[in-house]
């Protein structure tokens, strides 16, 4: 592979376990990246938390997860990886409804009305705003742990 080629590789859910310090080598690992996925409708725990729980949880949980890999020196973690990084590789607005819950409602009221639930629904102003600020704790987040452990998003 070429110096401009890239390599992901999934966290599997837990990007901690990854903070081994295998990838300190810049020459190596340059152009490495832990991928996360973080999602607030997997677990049924989080899908109870109120909107501003969700926020806090971003915040908070969320910035020290992303901030828990890729140092030089695991388990004091003060020296940023100068080989491998981290991106935030998909995250969603969607915060109370497990999609494939939702989608077999609406393709069975489909196959037994010949009409898909839900796509004229109207979202509450408190709702929209709530989205809103939802997808900016998102962005700011994962846009703000410290340079180096982070790349952002896409």
């Amino acid at each position: 592979m070429g110096e401009d080629t890239s390599v992901f590789m999934a966290d599997s859910f837990n990007a901690t376990i990854w903070n081994n310090g295998w990838w300190t080598d810049p020459d190596m690992y340059s152009n490495t990246f832990i991928d996360s996925h973080y999602y607030h409708v997997f677990a049924e725990h989080e899908r109870k938390l109120s909107p501003k729980q969700h926020i806090a949880y971003t915040c908070s949980k969320l910035a020290r997860e992303t901030a828990s890999c890729c140092y030089e020196d695991p388990s004091h973690n003060t020296k940023v990886s100068r080989g491998v990084s981290r991106i935030i590789g998909e995250w969603s607005a969607a915060f109370d409804t497990l999609p494939v819950e939702l989608l077999n409602d609406i393709m069975e009221n489909v196959r037994t009305n010949g009409e898909a639930l839900m796509m004229d629904r109207f979202f509450s102003k408190a709702r929209q705003d709530f989205l809103k600020q939802h997808v900016k704790a998102q962005m700011v987040t994962y846009e703000s742990v410290q340079k180096g452990v982070s790349s952002g998003w896409f």
